[in-house]
């Protein structure tokens, strides 16, 4: 058999592989991801109390937005870890979120026991707000 034909065979059961794992693991895909970094990131800002930064105060009122929007901006964002400092303590996480044509800049102090928001940016417009 040739080379070519043994590699297509490969990728042909590969592939069938491939799908049923989705079909069998369809609802808890999320355990194949849920080690990366940025998942773990996440997952550690999730589980640790929520405290907010004067500023980041500010800046929710001035988007009109609660606590809540925090949380969902938490699971739908992307962890940028070039622009982190993950070697301080506290470790600073920067996330990008884009929500209705919006890009939105969470900056995270994240210690042992709490998370603390420190600042909101909009990317796409500044926020006008007349925060210290």
């Amino acid at each position: 058999m040739k080379f070519s034909r043994r590699l297509w065979l490969y990728f042909l059961g590969f592939g069938i592989g491939c799908l049923f794992v989705v079909a069998v693991f369809n609802e808890r895909l999320s355990v194949l991801t849920s080690w990366l970094p940025g998942n773990r990131v996440k997952f550690d800002l999730k589980r640790s109390e929520l405290r907010f930064d004067p500023l980041a105060q500010c800046q929710l009122t001035c988007l009109s937005v609660d606590t809540s929007w925090v949380s969902k901006g938490i699971e739908a964002s992307d962890v940028r870890f070039r622009l982190s400092e993950t070697h301080d303590n506290p470790r600073i996480y920067v996330l990008d979120w884009e929500e209705s044509n919006d890009t939105f800049r969470l900056r995270f102090a994240l210690a042992d026991s709490s998370t603390t928001l420190l600042e909101i940016e909009n990317l796409n417009n500044p926020l006008n707000c007349d925060c210290p």
